[in-house]
Formats: structure tokens, sequence, C-alpha cells
């Protein structure tokens, strides 16, 4: 699968917002500006296709899906409103309607963060997400993102097909448009949560190494137990909000989506990269329970040294009155 080649080989995605350009970053700190859109696709290039593609951003810890369908330039313009989603259409109010009912241009913003647009520009996109920035909860100051790829060709003797990056289905339907950015929301909401262990398991690493060479432990009680609600909210929002678990509603609705959901989630290596997490999560726990001991057995030291004191006192302040009585 070419995501799961490109997350071997890389660290990561970020989006550049000044620049407008997905900002690849690779070993040994390579980068490299992805053009918007640059595909091909032997499906894709058939004479009836029309080629959409794709950017999905994870721009926020939460985003009030209420609040902003409120917003002025959002009301209005909502096509669609889910129980974990909100479609927006960009489309110009006098643009006509693409052929085949396309929904692109559009946005498709979760409540868990991310942003997904099809067929819409950069500079576009921007534009939109400062209306979603009124209605997030604490903004990102670095975006993770990812590019994908759709064609519409109604020419296309099965539903969908997906090879190279490119999901060219027979029609967008709404359940369509629902199974490909569920799964392109997770896919880079689980990116940002990838990079949020990794940094962890490298401080924890720092700190393991220091406790080695020294046996001090330089992590402050306060930070360790931030840390460790960080771990348990990773996990809570994975399992929770981001639903990897659980397969989209849309798929349920017939066969075809439900075969494409699984194809998109595997060319996405969801389970594995969610098994991936899981274990560093795993070993991040066992890490800080570890350091947690460590401080209350110091606790436990310094209270029985503090005990054995009183005694000693006590004892003292005895005999001290029984040599005064006699």
């Amino acid at each position: 699968m070419l995501h799961a080649l490109r997350r071997s080989l890389s660290a990561g995605r970020l989006l550049s917002p000044a620049a407008g350009h997905l900002l690849a970053t690779s070993p040994p700190a390579l980068l490299r500006l992805v053009p918007w859109p640059a595909f091909s696709s032997a499906a894709a290039g058939a004479s009836d296709a029309e080629q959409i593609g794709v950017t999905s951003l994870y721009v926020a810890q939460r985003i009030d899906l209420a609040a902003l369908a409120r917003q002025p330039g959002v009301a209005g313009r909502v096509t669609a409103q889910h129980r974990d989603s909100l479609v927006v259409s960009l489309r110009p109010a006098a643009a006509p309607a693409p052929p085949g009912g396309s929904p692109a241009p559009c946005a498709v913003i979760t409540g868990y963060g991310s942003c997904v647009f099809l067929g819409v520009q950069p500079a576009e996109q921007e534009a939109f997400l400062r209306g979603v920035a009124v209605a997030a909860v604490k903004l990102l100051p670095q975006r993770h993102a990812d590019t994908f790829h759709l064609a519409v060709q109604p020419s296309l003797p099965v539903s969908s097909l997906l090879e190279a990056d490119v999901l060219t289905l027979r029609q967008l339907d709404p359940n369509y448009l629902r199974v490909v950015t569920a799964v392109l929301a997770q896919s880079v909401a689980l990116s940002h949560h990838e990079a949020k262990v990794d940094a962890l398991l490298e401080l924890l690493g720092g700190v393991n190494a220091e406790l080695e060479r020294s046996g001090r432990m330089l992590l402050p009680k306060r930070e360790l137990f931030q840390r460790v609600g960080e771990v348990n909210s990773i996990l809570t929002d994975v399992i929770a909000k981001l639903g990897l678990l659980s397969r989209s509603d849309a798929a349920w609705a017939a066969a075809r989506y439900a075969e494409a959901h699984a194809e998109l989630r595997a060319d996405f290596d969801i389970e594995d990269r969610f098994e991936n997490l899981h274990l560093k999560i795993e070993l991040l726990s066992t890490t800080l329970r570890f350091h947690i001991d460590v401080l209350q057995n110091a606790k436990a030291d310094a209270m029985e040294w503090a005990i054995i004191l009183l005694i000693s006192v006590e004892v003292v302040l005895s005999l001290f009155d029984i040599a005064t009585r006699h």
C-alpha cells in the first residue's frame, strides 16, 4: 500500500499555512513540496472521469459543530449534518452544479478536529479554516495533513476501484462521501496522536537514561502526573472520539460502501497503526507507573524516617522526664 510505504519512509506530514502546500518531512530532514493536485491513474484518466483532489487536515482538539453551523460563512451552506460530522458546500452561489451530482467542492468537518476538503484549492481552504477557528477548541500550532484523490467515472464497470492512491467511483453519492471522508479524517487525526506518543516516548527515554546514569529522576511530580493524564486522554480520544474500532455509519447502508470502507482502511493502514499506537501507549503506561512507584516509595521512606524521628524524640523526652523526677 502506498500510504503504508510513505509512512514507513517519513516521520509525518505537516502543513505550512503560509505556503499553502503540504510539507512532507522524511529522514534525514529533507523537505519537499507536494503540488496540488498531482496524480495519474489509468482509471482516473478515462475520458468521462472527473478528478477530485482531497486534502485532510487535523486542525484542533475539538470543533463545536453546532457553533460552526451558525457561523455567517457556513450557515445556509450546510448540505448534511450527521452525528459526528458536518458537510459544507464551498461551491460559489452562481456556479452551476457539476454533472453527476458531485458534492465537490466541499468541506467535511468532524467534531474531533479533522477537516477534509474535496476539490478545494489551498487558498480557499485557509479562508474556510479561519471561520472554523471560531468554533474550534485548542487550535494546533502545526497541522498534520494528508492527500488523496478521487475520480468519478460513470462508465466504471464496478462500483469502486482503489489503485495507486486513487479511489475511482461510478458515482460519488452521500454515502461514499461519508465513507471516504471518515477514513481520511481518522487517518490524519491518528497521525497527530502518533506524533504525540512518539514525543512522550522520547521524553521518557531521556528520563530513563538519566535515572540509569545518576540514579536521579529529573521529571517533577507535577509533570509526571500531567503525562499520565496526557496518555489517558490520547487513548480515550483514539477509541471514543475517532471511533477507530467501529465501522462508519454509511458503511452499513450497502455492501459496496462496506467494501470501499474496508479497502480504504487497509490502504491507510488504520488497523496496524492503531495496534502499534496501543503498544506504545502500554509501554508509556508501564514506564509512568514505574516512575510513580519510585516517587511513592521515596515518599514512604521519608514518612518512615519522620516516624522514627518522632519516636526518638518521644523516647528522649520520656527519659528526660524520668531523670528529672529522680
